[in-house]
């Protein structure tokens, strides 16, 4: 962008300055484009079938560890709040997902929203196949919740 000024002389006793600008006056502004908007829609169903997946494979540990625990019944109803919690969260999951692109650009609006999500989710899923780990799958569970809610 160039700037011109020159002095021009309006009577005999006053001068003023004009200044003239070439080129593009304004930035242009930056539009999103219909690629990038496909795969922000793309990932955030990506995510939820991701975390769709990460809830089956909870519910699916904690099934096993009710019925390693049938005999104590305390530990066998906490696990079953804790199976309760899940499905609910899954169910809500299920919905997004069968609702279709309006409801995903809802929850995953942007590339950020993918990138924090996603490696909770694939976290929660390989907490929740190996022995031991469940409280830490549950645990990051809760924290995909927290996202959620902040999305």
């Amino acid at each position: 962008m160039d700037v011109q000024f020159r002095q021009t002389t309006r009577s005999s006793d006053t001068k003023s300055v004009i200044a003239s600008m070439s080129g593009n006056k304004r930035p242009a502004l930056g539009r999103v484009s219909k690629p990038a908007v496909e795969r922000d829609v793309a990932d955030a169903m990506m995510t939820l079938r991701a975390l769709a997946q990460a809830y089956e494979q909870v519910a699916d540990s904690l099934l096993d560890q009710i019925h390693d625990h049938a005999d104590n019944l305390k530990t066998a109803q906490a696990l079953s709040r804790h199976l309760d919690w899940v499905g609910a969260r899954a169910q809500l999951v299920d919905s997004f997902i069968k609702a279709g692109d309006c409801a995903l650009s809802y929850i995953c609006t942007s590339q950020d929203a993918h990138d924090r999500l996603m490696p909770l989710v694939q976290l929660t899923a390989h907490n929740a196949t190996m022995p031991g780990r469940l409280p830490v799958a549950l645990f990051l569970m809760e924290k995909i919740d927290e996202e959620l809610r902040l999305v």
